[in-house]
């Protein structure tokens, strides 16, 4: 190797280390130092060269000069041993590389249905245009009903390559198109898109709800129409329930109009149609169906001592039985409700029969009051181990110390949006949640992590200094990052963060601070590796997202890192707080001291603290209550209401094939008669059904159908005691008494089988009419762009810029290490000959 490129890798190398530090293979290598350190000053002390005795040289200049001698070789052999040491731990450096891409780009043109609601005319132009400066392959992907975009991107990824798409992104089939950026990550190649404009104007309309409901009872359903272009014209939607008119209320929100319903349906089958009457370019998706079947009330058990408002809202719902004693047999109750009863009213024989009722894939459900918890002698009763919670005793027992780290991050954000801001306000609002025995880090990451602040307890001094460095923290910008995909790794985040809480004993919590930006990539086995990093110290993660909804005129949700932060969250028996709710992480330390507040003597307002249950999801209490009893949620249950100062209201978890929930107030008797208003009984409701799950589990025989799209396959599932049997359809058993047969419907609207009627609506091609927001994820995780149609310079530009760029990558080397003790070796045998000479003379 010629000296100039030796030096020149020498010096890039000392750069590399400069600025990002050195990485060891087996860093445990390092401590051969210790022993070679001591040996070394055993023989300073003795006599590491060969001179004259000390005795002989009378010369007192001669004396020091031979000292200095020694001390300069002995720091000589320490470097070359320090050298050599280092070159055995496998130094790994992050050394700057060009790479070298393809100066060529790969056109994907979608070719499905819902691509002729755009003017894509500019492609041969474009394509002639950019064949002038580069090479340009044009594939296509999807046709009719079906667009396969992912797996086009997929069959076209190829090292370093470039793809540009020409597509509205709304996959139906084949590959995750997330999945295919992760791996153009991996290969080092970028997907950009075209920002197409609709030139057709479409509608298309859609019913959600649930297929199931319980007779009489109210159920929300929401029709909604959207646009390719906006609402050009003024229409409404028109719906039918069996044929009559219903009317409902109608929101518009930028290119949606949503209308909601609440019928409360007889028993029986029934037909709910949703059209809209307009001039369009897809009639096919101005008419959509669906079937609810509504079934009769199943039968509930209200366990009560007292007259009960319960009572009331539960005849209107469900077939319900009172008694004041457990029955001897329970098998004909979907749900038992134990309504502000004492531990003592129950005998083990039934706190045994309740337990298996409930394990067979029952509901149970407990309401407080002042008889039941802890005015009830629950604790250290047999029937508080089948509940979600344990018994507090109120300000007598504080809450045990905590060991939490805070992650915030630091990686540039939304332009024109301050996301670290929003970040370091939170983080300094939960600083004031923790006590003086609490231990508490901050972590700060982007494309690696570093300690902010190390895990201490919350002294006045220590909250100072951390308080300090959060407001000092800055953004990394993106323009730093070696990869777009790791400018946010939250996977280095909680690597850091999991670290510090080692050895530490406790209780041990993470809360999160970041606004997705970059985390689309955070699936499979990234995710996996994540939750493994905080299960092994049993760690919970709290999560929130700061950032905005929108960026220019697509709204844009980050779905896909709101997705990933979610499942980190509730893997982890944490919580995930979406934006707007990211200021309740303060009701996750319990009781708070109450301080200045508009509610009066002890009245609590009810929040919701996890919106994703079937229970919570978008409901908004609106209640106060006046008392609540001392609960504390078991590690394996999940709490979703407190009150709003922090005390548990509402736990719930599975117990077998059950499931069990805990209202930690009472029925309205006396503390929380405003739960029981028009505005929050849908609270009660939701309790209820989540405990009575499938309302027709217990019937011998059922058939049930799922509304299904036109020539797709459909299933009808039947449970029956004896094999079944209709014209067309060949059964297969799946299960004991539940057989399973499939059919392929190939006309649109209402179809009737084996006495079942279900709806057949057109293809999801059809649905959504405008830029699926995840093309600009896609290009963000794998450094593409987005383009205008006729910038055919800026592509050329930007394939040219990747087509010879510097990166980081990970390099393992020891030679220079080598080299560097040899050439100080050799340096330090020509000094001796040079002091050997010396003292001959």
């Amino acid at each position: 190797m010629p000296f100039d490129e030796m030096f020149g890798l020498f010096t890039g190398y000392w750069n590399s280390i400069l600025l990002y530090g050195v990485e060891f293979e087996h860093p445990e290598r390092l401590w051969y130092l210790v022993p070679i350190m001591l040996i070394f000053v055993f023989f300073l002390r003795k006599s590491f060269v060969l001179l004259q005795e000390k005795n002989k040289v009378k010369d007192v200049k001669v004396q020091r000069r031979m000292w200095i001698y020694r001390i300069l070789i002995f720091i000589s052999r320490t470097i070359i041993f320090l050298l050599l040491v280092i070159a055995l731990a496998g130094p790994i450096l992050n050394v700057k590389e060009k790479i070298f891409g393809e100066r060529s780009i790969t056109i994907i043109v979608d070719k499905s249905d819902s691509m002729q609601l755009y003017d894509t005319s500019f492609v041969p132009g474009l394509q002639a245009e950019l064949e002038q400066q580069i090479p340009v392959k044009v594939a296509t992907v999807g046709s009719g009903s079906r667009s396969n975009i992912g797996d086009g991107i997929l069959t076209n990824l190829g090292k370093n390559r470039n793809i540009l798409l020409v597509t509205d992104g709304n996959a139906n089939a084949g590959s995750d198109i997330g999945d295919a950026a992760l791996l153009a990550s991996d290969l080092n190649a970028s997907i950009s898109s075209i920002q197409i404009l609709p030139a057709e104007n479409d509608y298309s309309i859609t019913i959600d709800g649930p297929s199931k409901v319980l007779s009489h009872s109210e159920a929300e359903y929401l029709i909604t129409v959207k646009s390719s272009k906006g609402f050009a014209e003024n229409f409404e939607p028109k719906v039918t329930i069996d044929g009559q008119p219903y009317p409902g209320k109608i929101t518009t929100e930028d290119e949606t109009k949503i209308m909601a319903i609440r019928p409360k349906l007889d028993d029986g089958q029934h037909r709910i149609e949703a059209s809209i009457a307009v001039d369009d370019y897809f009639p096919i998706n101005n008419k959509y169906y669906k079937t609810v079947k509504s079934v009769p009330k199943p039968k509930v058990l209200l366990l009560s001592k007292k007259t009960s408002p319960l009572e009331q809202i539960f005849t209107k719902l469900y077939d319900v039985e009172k008694m004041d004693r457990l029955p001897a047999k329970l098998d004909e109750f979907y749900t038992v409700v134990i309504n502000d009863m004492p531990a003592t009213s129950f005998t083990s024989s039934e706190i045994q029969r309740l337990g298996d009722f409930v394990n067979d894939g029952n509901g149970l459900v407990v309401f407080g009051g002042d008889n039941s918890f802890e005015y009830g002698k629950y604790k250290g009763s047999d029937l508080l181990s089948l509940l979600p919670v344990n018994i507090g005793a109120g300000e007598k027992q504080p809450r045990p110390d905590l060991n939490a780290v805070v992650i915030i991050d630091v990686s540039e954000g939304q332009e024109g949006f301050d996301s670290l801001g929003l970040s370091k306000a939170h983080s300094l609002n939960v600083m004031d949640q923790f006590r003086l025995n609490d231990n508490v880090g901050v972590v700060a990451f982007a494309e690696q992590y570093y300690t902010v602040s190390g895990m201490n307890k919350m002294t006045p001094d220590h909250i100072a200094d951390i308080q300090d460095k959060i407001q000092r923290l800055k953004f990394y910008p993106a323009s730093s990052c070696s990869n777009v995909r790791t400018c946010s790794n939250i996977v280095a985040g909680i690597t850091g963060a999991t670290k510090l809480l080692e050895g530490v004993s406790g209780k041990k919590w993470i809360f999160l601070y970041s606004d997705g930006q970059y985390f689309d990539y955070l699936t499979g086995s990234y995710l996996d590796y994540a939750v493994e990093l905080l299960e092994k110290q049993n760690i919970v993660l709290y999560s929130t997202m700061t950032t905005k909804t929108k960026l220019g005129d697509i709204t844009y949700t980050f779905e896909g890192a709101e997705r990933a932060l979610r499942v980190l969250a509730e893997r982890t028996g944490g919580i995930y707080f979406p934006p707007s709710d990211s200021d309740r992480m303060r009701l996750l330390f319990g009781k708070q001291e109450q301080k200045e507040t508009s509610e009066e003597g002890d009245t609590r307002s009810i929040m919701v603290l996890n919106r994703y249950h079937f229970i919570t999801e978008a409901i908004d209490p609106t209640a106060k209550i006046t008392g609540y009893n001392q609960i504390i949620p078991k590690a394996n249950a999940r709490l979703l209401m407190t009150t709003s100062l922090g005390e548990p209201l509402l736990a719930v978890w599975r117990y077998g094939l059950g499931r069990v929930a805990v209202l930690g107030t009472d029925d309205g008797t006396a503390w929380a008669g405003q739960i029981l208003n028009q505005d929050n009984s849908m609270l009660i409701s939701r309790i209820m059904n989540w405990g009575i799950g499938d309302p027709e589990r217990k019937l011998d025989y059922y058939t049930q159908i799922a509304d299904g799209i036109e020539g797709e396959q459909n299933e009808i599932l039947v449970k029956s005691s004896k094999y079944p049997v209709a014209e067309g359809l060949d059964f297969y058993k799946i299960e004991e008494n539940v057989y399973s047969a499939t059919f392929k419907p190939e006309q649109l609207g209402f179809g009737t089988l084996a006495n079942n009627i279900y709806a057949t609506n057109y293809r999801p091609e059809y649905t959504e009419l405008r830029l699926n927001p995840q093309l600009e994820d896609v290009a963000l995780a794998s450094e593409g762009k987005l383009f205008k149609p006729g910038d055919a310079q800026g592509i050329i530009d930007f394939v040219s810029k990747r087509s010879e760029r510097v990166d980081i990558q990970k390099k393992k080397v020891s030679w220079p290490f080598i080299v560097a003790a040899m050439i100080l070796f050799l340096i330090e045998v020509l000094a001796r000959r040079v002091e050997e000479q010396t003292r001959k003379d």
